[in-house]
């Protein structure tokens, strides 16, 4: 009945990083607690609870995303040339942390220019020992500080070119 957990816990992370980079103040999620009518009912099922209160796979990637990523400021994205992977960055506590994932059914981290980090973790906690862009989001630990201004830089150049030409008067 409609997608797994593991697929529903990399969806929430996804919407909360693309929530970041598309500057909106707020994300609601239907619904919190599963519902107890019709089992059958793909609606009975999107809660981050199950019905009787047990918690679900996208309720604890909820919560180390908040672990990690709560209190932090959302820099920008770096994407690869064609666009099907990207790494959302965050400046928190002196460190720089990314999301990251991509379309492809696999992507290296070099397609991001990404090649210095301190640790990766999957969207649960779990440090990853070979980590490599998969359709479920990691996050990173970077040690570059170069990333953070390209990512601002990226996040810049997309905000201008959203802009009408004849709105870029001097």
């Amino acid at each position: 009945i409609g997608v797994s957990e593991e697929i529903q816990a990399e969806n929430l992370i996804k919407t909360l990083a693309l929530a970041d980079d598309y500057d909106m103040s707020g994300v609601n999620f239907y619904e919190f607690v599963d519902g107890t009518g019709n089992a059958a009912a793909s609606e009975n099922h999107y809660g981050l609870l199950e019905s009787d209160y047990t918690s679900k796979k996208g309720l604890d990637a909820l919560v180390y995303f908040q672990d990690i990523i709560g209190g932090a400021d959302y820099a920008g994205k770096l994407t690869n040339s064609d666009g099907t992977s990207a790494a959302y960055l965050y400046h928190k506590n002196g460190k720089i942390i990314a999301i990251a994932w991509t379309q492809k059914s696999f992507a290296l981290l070099s397609s991001l220019n990404i090649s210095g980090y301190d640790s990766v973790t999957d969207i649960y906690g779990t440090n990853v020992s070979f980590p490599m862009l998969s359709g479920s989001p990691i996050y990173l630990e970077l040690s570059d500080s170069s990333l953070l201004y390209s990512a601002v830089n990226t996040s810049i150049n997309e905000y201008y070119e959203e802009i009408p030409d004849e709105c870029l008067t001097d």
